[in-house]
């Protein structure tokens, strides 16, 4: 909308069936599907863009002047994403924006064109209107509303990620601390008030709450980064720049960056070529995890709701050879009478990270079962990194004068190796005739 200057209105369009095979439907959005994606990879949260500074929310609002997906989908995405998140045991994280550039007003909070904030001649054409200082009020007025409804409407919100502190696209977030008024309480004489409805107070003292004031009124255990231009509970570095600083700092940061070269969606994303590569997101995780950073990985889904796959999926293929299995032959003397344990070790040919498994089962040679050996069968199971184990069989004794006798152990049915030979001896001797 900024980079392309899109007028307002035609923007809208983009929301509705009038666009054609440019609207934004979320037709196949499944925030299930999302978040499974998410704790597939080992993450601990996640975090939606409920509105972006175009002010198109992503929930329900009853503001006046709101432009949502509840009105233009019926749904209410926000709402569907949460859920998601609990049911996957996932902590819930919020994208929230202060400004608006659907309002003038963010251009020319004072209607005079004199403030340092002012940005004449924007792609938009806004210029200085006396007007602009209550469109401004209006903005301010609807962050605050909005704000409120979601920290009142979907239980408990673990994380929100402000962003666009500044005014005018000009100065930095604290500077503009005096318009938004982020801290714990909010100036009753502020030139740009915020309604009664839309605010909140402090219920001991009857003060106005700022942002920060009225977001922990309701959910007190709530982690922020400081873009209001108040305190934060952490730091954010943003884009893929390489990490530096020392190791194991005690200033906590969340790294932010996109998967391909937007944080919106647009056709790099569908392009391998463009999209971060698992090793390079390896590396950045790594560096995070020593600096006591973690990490927010951005992904842009397309109008429809959906990661792309050169996007949302990192296969690493695994193009080692299977570990064989074997197992050894054994000889021991039966004896007279009663049993004896003949004790085989099957030796797996290298390591594996995976669990392994093999059946194993007795079967007649010149020695028959039950009369020589008792004939038995199971599973061999290796743990990752285990190469040894064995198995035992009972061998049956008497006083017959007969020659060697053998029965075969076969293998069979392995999971993740393979079987060198299809089974193998374990030989009992008669007491008259053992060496």
């Amino acid at each position: 909308m900024n980079w392309a200057g899109i007028p307002i209105n035609e923007y809208r369009k983009f929301a509705y069936p009038e666009s054609g095979d440019k609207q934004f439907t979320a037709d196949r959005f499944n925030a299930s599907e999302w978040a499974q994606l998410a704790k597939d990879a080992g993450m601990k949260y996640m975090n939606l863009t409920a509105m972006h500074h175009d002010g198109f929310a992503l929930f329900e609002s009853s503001y006046p002047n709101s432009f949502t997906s509840k009105q233009t989908l019926g749904r209410d995405l926000v709402k569907e994403y949460v859920e998601a998140c609990r049911k996957a045991g996932l902590k819930v994280g919020i994208y929230k924006t202060l400004i608006n550039w659907r309002y003038p007003g963010y251009y020319d909070i004072d209607g005079t064109g004199k403030s340092p904030f002012f940005k004449g001649n924007t792609k938009w054409g806004y210029k200085a209107e006396t007007s602009h200082k209550e469109n401004a009020r209006i903005m301010k007025d609807e962050l605050y509303h909005q704000t409120k409804e979601l920290m009142t409407k979907y239980g408990k919100i673990d994380q929100v990620f402000w962003d666009g502190g500044w005014l005018g696209e000009r100065g930095t977030d604290a500077d503009a601390a005096f318009f938004w008024e982020p801290g714990k309480y909010r100036d009753p004489n502020n030139a740009w008030p915020v309604a009664a409805a839309s605010g909140d107070v402090e219920q001991a003292t009857g003060k106005p709450l700022g942002l920060m004031g009225m977001v922990r009124k309701y959910q007190p255990d709530i982690l922020v980064n400081p873009r209001t231009g108040w305190y934060g509970d952490y730091l954010s570095e943003e884009g893929a720049s390489p990490i530096t600083g020392p190791v194991r700092s005690t200033q906590l940061y969340e790294k932010t960056l996109s998967m391909h070269e937007s944080w919106g969606y647009d056709t790099t994303a569908e392009d391998p070529d463009k999209v971060i590569s698992a090793d390079k997101v390896k590396r950045i995780l790594s560096d995070c995890i020593i600096r006591n950073m973690v990490l927010l990985l951005n992904v842009g889904p397309d109008r429809h709701g959906t990661i792309t796959k050169a996007e949302g999926i990192v296969t690493i293929a695994n193009d080692d050879a299977l570990p064989t299995l074997s197992i050894g032959d054994v000889s021991i003397v039966e004896g007279n009478n009663g049993t004896a344990d003949a004790v085989q070790q099957v030796t797996l040919s290298a390591p594996s990270g995976q669990n392994v498994s093999v059946k194993w089962q007795t079967a007649d040679g010149t020695a028959s079962a039950p009369t020589d050996y008792l004939a038995s069968s199971g599973v061999l199971t290796f743990a990752p990194g285990v190469t040894k184990q064995t198995l035992t069989n009972k061998i049956s004794g008497d006083i017959l004068v007969e020659g060697d006798e053998s029965f075969t152990v076969n293998l069979s049915a392995a999971v993740n190796a393979s079987t060198c030979q299809s089974g193998e001896t374990v030989r009992s001797c008669a007491l008259t005739n053992c060496p």
